[in-house]
């Protein structure tokens, strides 16, 4: 019994840090558009969280995005909105990786900070984060 006690901790306390993963497709392109555009304004938010319950990961190079219009919206267009907002995006990088609880969260998941071109902060301080 004393096993399956542990067992049952071990479960819940690894339900608290949920990460899901995904990659960009025709339902969440303006999603990833957005989160790269505003990455500037998004670190903002950032330096303000105390925790992160949770963190989703979006990864857009190797999402397939049929086209969306006639402009050619696919998931280039979305790394090339990544290189021409690269100082919003600097910005967002330097207030995850000086956030002790952010730096902590994508540790713990794996995220390389130099990949993170994106994110989306819930209300409750959980992050989607859009990676290439």
């Amino acid at each position: 019994m004393k096993t399956f006690s542990v067992f049952l901790a071990a479960t819940m306390i690894s339900a608290l840090t949920i990460t899901s993963q995904a990659q960009v497709d025709s339902s969440n392109y303006s999603e990833s558009a957005s989160a790269i555009l505003s990455a500037g304004s998004a670190s903002a938010k950032i330096r303000n969280l105390k925790s992160v319950p949770s963190v989703g990961i979006v990864r857009v190079q190797f999402g397939f995005v049929p086209r969306l219009s006639d402009d050619g919206e696919n998931t280039s267009t979305l790394l090339l909105s990544a290189e021409r907002n690269s100082a919003g995006i600097a910005k967002l990088r330097a207030a995850l990786n000086s956030n002790p609880v952010t730096r902590s969260a994508l540790a713990e998941h794996g995220v390389n900070l130099r990949r993170v071109i994106g994110v989306n902060v819930s209300a409750n301080g959980s992050l989607r984060l859009f990676v290439k």
